[in-house]
């Protein structure tokens, strides 16, 4: 199958799906996406303890959801403000923004609207607190742990916080 794109330039179906895959894997790299899943899944867990007998499954849902988009947001900023640091080690040196995969504009742009878009289902889907929690926890990760975690070691006590808050 053959489509023709915005700029007149054909593509085949099997290499927009190859291009979709990488961008996956981008996206799944930038937000630390496993990492992020914890996240929710702890956030997931408190909930359904939270629920009592009757869990409301769409809610549940978009919680999780909204969730899930706040930590990723939250970790893809971790690695813009960290990307002249991930250079150097061997460990972080592969990631997108210092190996040069993604531009550091493509990488704020994603992370600002996958952030926006957790905390606004939050509001509009759940409550007020919940999306004001998400907000704080990305803001707290973003502003005080990733700084603090080069100078000290209360960076320990503020990511149990930031641990803390989704649940």
């Amino acid at each position: 199958m053959t489509t023709v794109s915005t700029t007149g330039m054909t593509t085949t179906a099997p290499g927009l799906l190859a291009r979709a895959r990488g961008l996956w894997c981008l996206y799944r790299d930038l937000t630390k996406f496993r990492l992020s899943l914890l996240v929710a899944l702890t956030a997931m867990v408190g909930y359904v303890l939270a629920s009592g007998p009757q869990v409301h499954w769409l809610a549940f849902f978009v919680s999780s959801l909204g969730v899930m988009l706040a930590a990723c947001s939250a970790n893809a900023f971790n690695q813009i403000i960290e990307r002249h640091r991930d250079a150097r080690m061997t460990r972080t040196a592969g990631r997108p923004l210092p190996a040069g995969r993604m531009s550091l504009i493509h990488a704020t742009a994603f992370a600002l609207a996958i952030g926006v878009l957790g905390v606004a289902m939050l509001a509009e889907a759940i409550n007020n607190l919940a999306a004001w929690l998400a907000l704080a926890n990305i803001l707290l990760y973003v502003l005080v742990y990733t700084p603090l975690k080069v100078r000290s070691t209360l960076n320990t006590l503020v990511g149990a916080v930031v641990g803390a808050i989704p649940p």
